[in-house]
């Protein structure tokens, strides 16, 4: 006796084909999602490179971008993670995570490599990761966060003389370090104190680094001087120029005066002080043909000379910035020098209104604040990429 089976050839071929669809869309989102990106192809056929990362969830997803918006390369780093600084050195990018001791350098030629910092002594997975990374007159710079243990807040100063050069690196103790640069072998690095008893209190450490030894240590009295950690102090001439506010120590006054602290490198003396109107906030400066920029969050720029006078006041003229992106939450997040141009990256919240992508680089003439051309860094409304940290850098050419 059988018993008849009836096949239904029409569904077996519907079922046939979804479970093929259903089969190439998670090998896609394998491929997309979970796939390592090793090597850039088209890394110098852009303009900017731009990391797009999570503060507690990998991975990292890297974007090329032409000048005119168009995506030349994309793809994700399954282990990259907060990755907050993305910094330009001989040739190659340094970037770096706030979150993990697992970082990542990408070479001349595209190809991307793990890099830990002093692994023998903290473990590649560490959650030791990094204030800021820079580079300064051939230095590499690192400011690892490694937090109080017992003895006090701890950063860890790392430096090395080119990219091979030997990884040296001191403790400093009841500070944050906020920046560094290097001149005429030492290292000139801003701290605050963490220490209550002189709370918001700062000054400049002075490295010496022939000895790994601190040679001096010269505090801010009575003042503190509050920057925008990472944000590169900057060096003009034999002195160094600090940017940000001057608040009274005293709790009770919370008054801040917008500033300059010039700092004489050769006497190490606070020499200076320059101040705005309050209404006037400094986020970033940059030096050209022996002029000093300051560039406010408003997009005012003021003009200054080498005796520290201001010469010229202006806004950047952008009727885009003016409409939208400071209407609709969009706020400078880095600026970037490359001869008389001034690259500006405007960033934007995930809910900044009637926007439509994650960022944009506008490009304006340093000396009069015309705008030149504008990139903006879409991302095909993929909005969970806005996120915690994103990092721009100019494609060096």
């Amino acid at each position: 006796m059988f018993t008849i089976i009836k096949f239904n050839t029409k569904r077996a071929i519907l079922i046939i084909i979804a479970l093929l669809v259903t089969v190439i869309t998670l090998i896609g989102c394998s491929n997309t999602m979970v796939g390592n990106l090793t090597a850039f192809k088209k890394l110098n056929e852009g303009e900017y490179l731009v990391c797009f990362s999570k503060e507690f969830t990998k991975p990292a997803k890297f974007v090329v971008y032409k000048q005119n918006g168009r995506i030349v390369e994309q793809g994700y780093v399954k282990d990259g993670q907060a990755l907050h600084c993305l910094e330009p050195f001989s040739g190659n990018y340094i970037v770096t995570s706030k979150r993990t001791n697992h970082h990542f350098i990408i070479d001349s030629q595209g190809n991307i490599s793990s890099i830990y910092l002093l692994k023998e002594k903290y473990k590649p997975d560490s959650g030791f990761g990094t204030f800021f990374t820079l580079s300064s007159n051939n230095w590499l710079l690192y400011a690892m966060n490694i937090g109080d243990f017992g003895e006090g807040y701890i950063n860890e100063l790392i430096y090395q003389n080119g990219l091979n050069g030997k990884k040296q690196s001191i403790d400093l103790k009841g500070c944050l370090l906020n920046s560094a640069i290097v001149f005429e072998n030492k290292i000139y690095a801003h701290y605050f104190n963490v220490d209550d008893t002189v709370k918001h209190s700062g000054g400049i450490y002075v490295i010496d680094i022939s000895t790994n030894l601190i040679v001096n240590k010269i505090p801010i009295y009575r003042k503190s001087l509050s920057l925008l950690q990472g944000k590169p102090i900057k060096v003009y001439n034999d002195y160094l120029i600090l940017y940000g506010y001057n608040s009274d120590i005293n709790p009770e006054n919370d008054k801040k005066d917008p500033c300059l602290s010039i700092f004489n490198m050769k006497t190490n003396k606070f020499e200076k002080e320059i101040t705005f109107e309050e209404s006037f906030h400094p986020i970033a400066l940059e030096i050209f043909n022996n002029k000093i920029y300051v560039i406010g969050d408003n997009a005012k720029v003021k003009m200054l000379n080498y005796k520290y006078d201001i010469i010229n006041e202006f806004y950047l003229s952008d009727k885009v910035l003016e409409d939208k992106y400071l209407e609709c939450g969009g706020f400078i997040d880095k600026t970037i020098i490359n001869g008389s141009e001034l690259h500006v990256f405007y960033r934007f919240t995930y809910d900044s209104k009637n926007i439509q992508f994650p960022g944009a680089v506008h490009v304006y003439n340093i000396e009069t604040g015309k705008l030149k051309r504008i990139t903006e860094l879409r991302l095909n409304d993929e909005k969970d990429w806005w996120g915690e940290q994103i990092a721009v850098t100019l494609i060096k050419k």
